[in-house]
């Protein structure tokens, strides 16, 4: 039996004391440095055949890539192409290394993306990668400019995939000055763009009211030593979602898995995501109020990156609950629609601004 799209359902009114508890002291935000959208369009526009190695770290994969800009894209090019998926990180040292060896013997520069927290060009963080932090830190002293001669940026995965996003968003609208974005898959995460300086924040931890925890999600959010039940906890695809339906069906199933149930007639599937899309509209409106950012101008965009944006009309119905809020539709550009990996194109980006 085929379900109405998520977008058909009523449209819920955001609830304003939640998006009270959104402040950039609760997120734990951080200034992750600065990034000018004009200088970095134009560096793509004039610096044709310029070449740069960019690498994207994840908990379970890691790939390395060259990247020419030609046209004023980033061509993906196949005399570096490495991909490996392993746990705990073993075998990504070898990756790295072959990389470093490829950029140094042509003086390319190289731009890093990399799921956790970084200091410099540390990682301070990595808990699904242990592996390949010992062995990082027993040769490389677990500094990434040890190992990269050419290395010009490290970035955490959400910043490279700001930087992404935002070009993107640049490049429909030259307007743009803010950016929100959102990534919605194993965790939530995400970072803004406000007015040429990068802020990291958290707000996929911060907590949610009972009255809007309609499954009753009793999960604890953990991080930063919590014990309430957050946003993540309940919105996001793995951590949320999965989790939710083994609650309530004692089934083990991935967020593909559901999806499938849902497109097979099953409810709960569709009021899983529903209920997501609803809280990440919190998510989104709160970030952006916390920064003074009015969703509802032609400067402002919003990008929604991860698994949850690829059920069918997610992104459409946060739109959806975000333009009743405001009165006006915002801009959502999905991180698929323009590319195959924004953290990576993300790297890329990175390693051009800081090269010029």
């Amino acid at each position: 039996m085929e379900i109405p799209p998520i977008t058909e359902k009523p449209v819920p009114k955001i609830n304003t004391e939640q998006l009270s508890l959104f402040t950039q002291n609760a997120m734990h935000t951080t200034n992750a440095g600065t990034f000018e959208l004009a200088e970095a369009s134009r560096a793509l526009a004039e610096k044709s055949s310029q070449q740069l190695v960019a690498i994207d770290m994840g908990g379970d994969k890691i790939v390395a890539n060259l990247f020419t800009i030609q046209d004023g894209q980033l061509r993906k090019q196949p005399e570096l192409d490495l991909l490996l998926k392993s746990r705990h990180g073993e075998g990504y040292l070898t990756i790295l290394e072959q990389a470093a060896h490829f950029a140094t013997e042509r003086a390319i520069p190289v731009g890093v993306s990399y799921a956790g927290i970084i200091q410099g060009t540390r990682p301070m963080s990595g808990p699904n990668v242990t592996t390949f932090r010992h062995d990082f830190s027993t040769k490389y002293n677990e500094d990434f400019a040890q190992l990269f001669p050419t290395l010009t940026a490290v970035e955490n995965d959400a910043v490279a995939g700001l930087i992404a996003g935002s070009v993107a968003a640049y490049k429909q609208n030259q307007h743009v000055q803010n950016v929100v974005y959102v990534v919605n898959g194993s965790g939530i995460g995400g970072a803004v763009l406000k007015e040429g300086t990068i802020f990291t924040a958290e707000g996929g931890h911060i907590a949610v009211l009972p009255s809007l925890n309609i499954f009753n999600q009793q999960k604890k959010c953990g991080v930063f030593s919590t014990e309430y039940t957050c946003i993540e906890a309940i919105a996001a695809n793995k951590a949320g979602i999965e989790n939710q339906w083994y609650q309530r069906t004692n089934e083990q199933l991935s967020g593909r898995e559901i999806e499938d149930r849902y497109k097979a007639g099953d409810r709960f599937a569709g009021e899983l995501y529903d209920n997501s899309a609803f809280l990440l509209a919190h998510m989104i409106q709160g970030v952006a109020s916390a920064f003074s950012i009015d969703l509802a101008k032609d400067s402002s965009a919003i990008i929604g990156h991860g698994g949850a944006f690829r059920f069918p009309k997610y992104g459409d119905r946060v739109q959806q609950i975000l333009e009743h809020h405001l009165g006006q539709k915002p801009t959502l550009i999905l991180a698929k629609d323009f590319s195959e990996n924004s953290c990576l194109e993300g790297a890329a980006l990175a390693a051009l601004a800081k090269a010029i």
